[in-house]
């Protein structure tokens, strides 16, 4: 697999398209029984979308809550960045929380254009990919399509659920079919904790129980596949994680495909070339679990969609060359600490100049006096991120 060349999201998607990262919550549209909808709040879903802002030059349009408009970080990204990834901000379309699909679906009647969206919840007609190739490949349910290399896992209704997992053992993990972050995923130690999820297991209607995999590393491994079926390598992670709860990763700079272990390249490009069969293009993003001792890795996640940590790999090469840094520790912070967003950004003023810390991606909801920031604390030894961990803990 060759190592991926671009620092944009026009790289990663080179066709003309109208680009809606913001994913839907409960009530803001019709039910789908393509996705079920996230389980976090506007302020987590408007980051999300933020983290695209560093790397849209080239972007036809990229729709975005108002919450993202914060020009003393745009002025940062131009001058930490440089246009050449950010571009002069002029494609961004911004809008209310409740009209984003309006808004994308209008531009898409307008151009002709066709839309790329963060789940597949857009109507046929306006999407770029089929709506039902793209959730069948990030359903949680059908792994085994994409690889052979995946956990003991069942599917079952979920008015089953309590019979199968009575002749389980445990630890297992209870996931919805589709879901991302770590929603609609819980860790479950014994049946009797069952009753203390009845409310999300409420809204899934089959559930997949997976057997627990004793691994070492929790790889997010991201790439992207050409029209032409091309496959090139974006860079890895590891997670960490809380239970099912993610609350960061390490993304190692400078890395090539081959730095990764042999059984998780394999996966990797295997579960690529299925979706490419089933004639998908774009960007993917693989959690894939690495044992040591027997040298096993099994695929956990499917991610056709913009990543959480895409933004930090695609940006990699740029911070490594201004830092010569290996590792870049990437997570969300959140605070209400500060009345202006300008307040924030003086107080990492000096870790952000000297390149300790960058920021890819932030929201503003100034009513709530809520302020997110995307960080990608930058050091050449793990002590090193954990220390600039410390400050941002501190002082956010």
């Amino acid at each position: 697999m060759k190592n991926f060349k671009g620092t944009t999201a026009k790289d990663i998607y080179s066709f003309p398209h109208i680009n809606l990262p913001m994913y839907p919550l409960e009530g803001e549209i019709k039910p789908s029984n393509r996705f079920y909808y996230s389980l976090m709040n506007e302020i987590s879903r408007d980051f999300s979308a933020s983290t695209l802002i560093p790397v849209s030059n080239g972007l036809n349009y990229l729709v975005l809550p108002y919450s993202t408009r914060l020009m003393e970080l745009f002025d940062y990204y131009q001058y930490t960045y440089g246009k050449e990834c950010v571009g002069d901000l002029n494609n961004l379309v911004f809008t209310d929380n409740k009209k984003y699909k309006e808004v994308a679906e209008r531009l898409a009647q307008q151009t002709g254009k066709k839309i790329i969206s963060h789940l597949p919840y857009i109507d046929e007609k306006f999407s770029y990919y089929d709506p039902e190739k793209q959730a069948y490949l990030n359903s949680k349910k059908n792994l085994e399509f994409l690889t052979t290399a995946i956990p003991k896992r069942v599917v079952v209704h979920s008015d089953l659920l309590k019979t199968v997992l009575s002749e389980m053992d445990f630890p297992v993990y209870l996931k919805g079919v589709h879901g991302i972050g770590g929603n609609y995923v819980v860790k479950l130690n014994s049946i009797k904790e069952l009753e203390n999820h009845s409310k999300l297991l409420s809204l899934m209607s089959e559930v997949v129980i997976e057997e627990r995999f004793e691994h070492d590393l929790n790889f997010n491994v991201q790439c992207c596949i050409s029209s032409a079926g091309e496959l090139s390598f974006l860079g890895y992670s590891t997670q960490l994680l809380s239970e099912t709860l993610h609350i960061g990763n390490c993304v190692y700079l400078n890395s090539t495909f081959e730095h990764l272990p042999a059984p998780v390249q394999l996966i990797t490009e295997e579960a690529c070339q299925s979706a490419y069969r089933l004639g998908y293009s774009g960007l993917v993003g693989l959690d894939i679990l690495y044992r040591q001792r027997d040298n096993r890795a099994v695929l956990i996640d499917p991610n056709f969609r913009w990543n959480g940590s895409t933004t930090a790999n695609l940006l990699g090469n740029i911070i490594f060359e201004k830092t010569k840094q290996n590792y870049m520790f990437w997570l969300g912070f959140s605070t209400t600490r500060y009345d202006k967003f300008s307040d924030l950004l003086t107080k990492f003023r000096r870790h952000l100049d000297n390149g300790e810390i960058f920021i890819i991606g932030g929201v503003n909801r100034e009513m709530e006096n809520n302020f997110v920031l995307g960080l990608a604390l930058v050091g050449s030894r793990l002590v090193d991120l954990e220390e600039n961990r410390k400050f941002c803990l501190e002082n956010l």
